[in-house]
């Protein structure tokens, strides 16, 4: 961005994407999250890639915050508490059972280099359910559905991001920098600093939400106490990282404490209204230009031109998401937390990727080995993931007779 001339042209081009997204998704009946995309896309086709304003700091300053805190603010705890188990086993286990099963496909199967597969399974780790979400509550699909859904994606965001810092950390960057092995990557380094960064951040954040909460019960003024909530999403985010932790399980920390906290007192109706519909716009506002810069910066050329690579990522991708979500929704059942077969199918469709990834793979090193394949790999990924997969939800959904609402279908024993 060269200056204010270019940020007009950019804030033009969003505004026209989404009145365009809209439009779209009206008259042809699609997610709008997947309108949003293809008119971001069919815009940057038109006006070309250069200039538009997606950096990783972007998204991780700047739309990251505000997304996991409204997401963590408006979490219903008690199904929280409730579906736990299958959440938890996404979130962690998942994501190793991703990486591995990702790597697995393309080492042996693409024949990619050792140390670019482990790396794209990190960085496609963390799944993005605003489309599904979206869609979900457009069908009055189950609540506890949603709930699994939107859990493993708040959680499995920070795990993702810290194991990405961990990897990079640990020695993948710099022994694939220099070819083709990453046998100096160091597995005990990685598990460290994913602790410490867990860990730190998630005590940055449970402070700033006690915190916040004190402050939140000397005030009945919900301007105030909206003002004070946006000051807790962005500065749990910016206390996290200062303090070398991540500053994404510190915005997840800060707004669960704030949920748990007010849930326990009697809040003013008026104000606690008017702040959660504050979240609720500010989430829609926020990932609706968040997934037209999405559209926007993918470049078609360098996709194509990665195209083998990224095929075999996508179906690394995909597998890794089926074993994922009927194995470990399986183990879940075993433990008590029985789930409907058609939600397993939903969970399986319903592993997006998005934004995130993308501000992942931006941020890695400029020496990372293959860097340039791992940016087009990934982009294609999501771009894959939010059009085929996004498109395929309604129909998927409806004919699993999810759709209308109703009473939950399943109900955990433990």
């Amino acid at each position: 961005m060269n200056g204010p001339s270019d940020w007009i042209t950019v804030s033009l081009l969003v505004a026209v994407a989404i009145a365009a997204a809209t439009v779209a998704a009206w008259l042809l009946r699609i997610p709008y999250t997947v309108a949003l995309v293809l008119a971001g896309l069919l815009i940057g086709v038109l006006h070309g890639p250069s200039g538009i304003p997606f950096t990783p700091d972007i998204v991780m300053y700047v739309f990251l915050p505000p997304l996991l805190f409204a997401a963590a603010w408006e979490m219903d705890l008690a199904r929280l508490r409730r579906w736990w188990v299958p959440i938890a086993l996404l979130a962690t286990i998942g994501v190793g059972i991703g990486v591995a099963i990702a790597y697995a496909v393309l080492r042996f199967g693409g024949h990619v280099d050792p140390a670019v597969a482990v790396a794209f399974g990190a960085l496609v780790a963390a799944t993005d359910p605003v489309a599904v979400i979206a869609l979900f509550r457009e069908l009055r699909i189950d609540r506890d559905l949603s709930t699994i859904v939107e859990g493993e994606s708040l959680f499995n965001d920070g795990v993702a991001v810290v194991l990405v810092r961990a990897l990079v950390a640990g020695g993948a960057g710099g022994a694939a920098t220099a070819s083709s092995s990453a046998g100096s990557f160091d597995l005990a380094a990685t598990f460290g600093s994913m602790v410490a960064l867990t860990a730190g951040g998630t005590a940055v954040g449970v402070v700033i939400g006690f915190g916040v909460t004190a402050l939140l019960r000397l005030t009945k003024v919900p301007l105030v106490e909206a003002a004070i909530t946006i000051l807790a999403a962005f500065g749990s985010y910016a206390a996290g990282e200062a303090v070398h932790a991540s500053g994404i399980f510190a915005v997840i920390a800060a707004g669960l404490t704030c949920s748990v906290v007010r849930s326990r007192h009697v809040p003013d109706d008026v104000a606690t209204e008017t702040v959660d519909r504050f979240w609720e716009t500010a989430a829609i506002v926020a990932n609706s230009v968040l997934f037209v810069l999405v559209g926007l910066a993918i470049d078609l050329p360098a996709l194509v031109a990665a195209g083998p690579a990224s095929a075999w990522g996508i179906g690394g991708v995909l597998a890794a998401r089926a074993a994922i979500a009927y194995g470990l929704m399986q183990v879940a059942a075993f433990a008590g937390a029985r789930t409907p077969a058609a939600w397993r199918h939903v969970v399986a469709l319903g592993g997006l990727r998005g934004a995130l990834a993308m501000a992942l793979v931006l941020g890695l090193p400029e020496n990372f080995h293959d860097r340039g394949l791992l940016v087009a790999m990934v982009f294609s990924v999501v771009l894959f993931t939010l059009v085929i997969q996004g498109l395929a939800l309604r129909p998927a959904m409806r004919s699993l007779g999810l759709s209308g609402g109703g009473r939950s279908a399943a109900e955990p024993s433990g």
